[in-house]
């Protein structure tokens, strides 16, 4: 058998490799355009609320309805668009040594030779791969003593990990047995 050496840090090409730049470029778009949009709906909202809810009151008291309305919408609205810029900005997953870290927003890390189980589940995502793959991307699940570290076993565009990365798993995993270690990487080596 043939031994792979580990390296001591490897990147894989999980995130947004090619589209990080569309994507980084749509998502600041539509924040600067809907914070606008949604604080004069929630404005709007307001002012017709507090007119339907209370008709003859004072408009005092609807002002202060429609405004606090437009600055929760356009308050959540800007925390969904900085979430989504962070996403497409951090997505990220590395190997160091034996221990596994899949970024989103924060970086989670778990240890695969300390993992309680690891195994192989599959997401709702389908390939977006034409015509070579079908049905929906598998994800590596370990559960460790820090919790539990899902990483998708695709790129963010959809495109299987390429085989340094798949070969660079299943190296590690080889190497910890960790429980539900040996059919995962069966299930690796198959190309899934």
């Amino acid at each position: 058998m043939r031994r792979v050496r580990i390296e001591t840090r490897h990147e894989f090409a999980y995130g947004f490799t090619s589209s990080r730049a569309t994507r980084l470029g749509a998502a600041i778009a539509i924040t600067v355009v809907g914070v606008p949009i949604s604080f004069g709906a929630g404005l709007l909202f307001g002012l017709v609320l507090a007119f339907v809810v209370n008709p003859g009151g004072s408009f005092g008291v609807a002002i202060v309805v429609a405004i606090a309305l437009a600055l929760l919408g356009a308050g959540l609205f800007g925390v969904w668009g900085v979430v989504n810029i962070l996403r497409v900005t951090r997505t990220s997953a590395w190997l160091e040594g034996t221990r596994l870290t899949v970024q989103h927003v924060l970086p989670n890390t778990v240890d695969l030779a300390r993992a309680r189980s690891v195994e192989i589940r599959l997401t709702r995502m389908l390939w977006r791969t034409p015509g070579a793959r079908t049905g929906t991307i598998p994800e590596l699940v370990v559960a460790g003593d820090s919790g539990i570290v899902r990483m998708r076993l695709s790129t963010g565009e959809g495109q299987p990990l390429p085989a340094h990365d798949i070969a660079a798993l299943v190296s590690v995993l080889s190497s910890t047995g960790a429980p539900g270690a040996g059919p995962v990487v069966q299930f690796l080596r198959s190309g899934y």
